[in-house]
């Protein structure tokens, strides 16, 4: 890169803040993964790539100009609402696995007794 080319410091802030939040909302499966393009959730790295940017916020409070340090508390607060609404909700790994198991449990038995076969020869009209 050219010396006319280079981002200035506060663009190369910009774009770290850029980056881990877009890092945040593949691991919380809102985007799909640039590696994979696969939707997948990962609470746990979310919310360590979170208290990341949070502790960028805390150490640069004071340092920023108005612009950075509204950019940074919005996406801060975005990214910590979705995350909670995030962790409301069930794990898909396992809940997908739920539906087999319970499928498997509630399956009716196809073998009738001897008494319903019965009956239902007796209820069923004459045939011409």
């Amino acid at each position: 890169m050219s010396e006319e080319q280079k981002l200035s410091k506060d663009d190369l802030f910009m774009l770290l803040l850029t980056q881990l939040s877009s890092g945040v909302w593949v691991q919380l499966g809102k985007l799909p993964d640039p590696a994979t393009n696969k939707i997948s959730r990962n609470l746990e790295a979310a919310s360590m790539t979170i208290d990341i940017i949070d502790a960028l916020a805390e150490k640069t409070k004071g340092n920023l100009n108005e612009d950075q340090d509204q950019f940074l508390s919005g996406t801060l607060s975005q990214l910590k609402m979705n995350y909670l609404e995030e962790m409301k909700k069930p794990d898909p790994v396992s809940e997908a696995k739920k539906p087999e198991a319970s499928m498997q449990q509630e399956k009716p038995d196809d073998s009738k007794s001897k008494e319903d076969a019965e009956e239902e020869t007796a209820e069923a009209p004459p045939e011409e």
